[in-house]
């Protein structure tokens, strides 16, 4: 919300406050508590430049491209350069040592997806142990529950 200022038009007390450009607030003087009046304020500017504007959005598209590239075909997530180096020294640098450490990347996954299906195997082998009883017990209570309704029946 942009700043006003204010004056007051008893004691001469200026002062800025801050609300919306389309509300027409009563302020009063925080001094003395009578009226006040806005003033006219300098306002604040910025002169755009075209080309550096141009050069900066190229170069955050370029490091944007070149990010995607190392996560995408060397396995690098995160990139950040060290104090003195820039991001293109660190890009070449990752590049060159990124096939080593995509390969360490795919081989840790390789290793969490044997883990994975190994706990799969153990628990399906269990679950194939247990199956047999669970099912002989609800067999028994059917069996209770059909006799339950017999006797009821026939009593």
């Amino acid at each position: 919300m942009p700043n006003y200022d204010y004056g007051c038009t008893k004691c001469g007390h200026e002062f800025e406050v801050s609300h919306g450009m389309n509300e027409k607030p009563r302020i009063k003087c925080p001094e003395c508590g009578s009226s006040t009046k806005k003033l006219i304020s300098a306002c604040g500017f910025s002169i755009h430049n075209t080309r550096a504007k141009n050069v900066a959005q190229d170069r955050f598209k370029s490091e944007t491209e070149k990010r995607a590239d190392l996560r995408l075909n060397y396995g690098v997530e995160a990139v950040s350069p060290q104090p003195g180096f820039t991001f293109d020294d660190a890009y070449r640098d990752a590049k060159s040592t990124g096939s080593l450490v995509k390969d360490q990347i795919q081989q840790k996954r390789e290793e969490n997806e044997a883990k994975t299906r190994e706990k799969r195997r153990k628990w399906a082998v269990g679950a194939n142990k247990r199956a047999p009883k669970k099912s002989k017990i609800m067999k028994e209570k059917r069996a209770e529950a059909d006799a339950a309704k017999r006797a009821i029946r026939l009593g």
